[in-house]
């Protein structure tokens, strides 16, 4: 912020980095729109409050399950995509609690 003081956004390549950006920039007093990436439970709680703009849930699951159908397949000698799209959602206030509810669902 020191060296970029005009930031009118960040997007942190994961939920981590976006709450450390968050935190820097209420110490500066600063609004801004902020989007990581995970969808973390201290995010999502951080989104319902308004605090974070929103946070790509990345499709985890399908994401191990492709990898393994295709590490399948080249074992069979077959070719596969380079490129594999295994999914992602955007959170926002709009959808976090539903998502949030879910995993306290799921927990322990």
């Amino acid at each position: 912020m020191q060296a970029n003081p005009d930031i009118n956004g960040v997007f942190s390549a994961n939920d981590e980095m976006a709450l450390g950006a968050l935190r820097a920039m209420q110490q500066a007093g600063k609004r801004v729109p902020i989007i990581g990436v995970d969808a973390t439970e201290d995010a999502l709680k951080s989104i319902l409050a308004g605090e974070m703009y929103g946070s790509v849930a990345q499709g985890n699951y399908d994401m191990g399950l492709l990898a393994i159908e295709k590490a399948i397949e080249l074992k069979a000698g077959k070719t596969i995509e380079k490129r594999i799209d295994s999914g992602a959602t955007l959170i926002t206030k709009e959808n976090a609690q539903d998502l949030l509810d879910f995993r306290m669902s799921i927990k322990d």
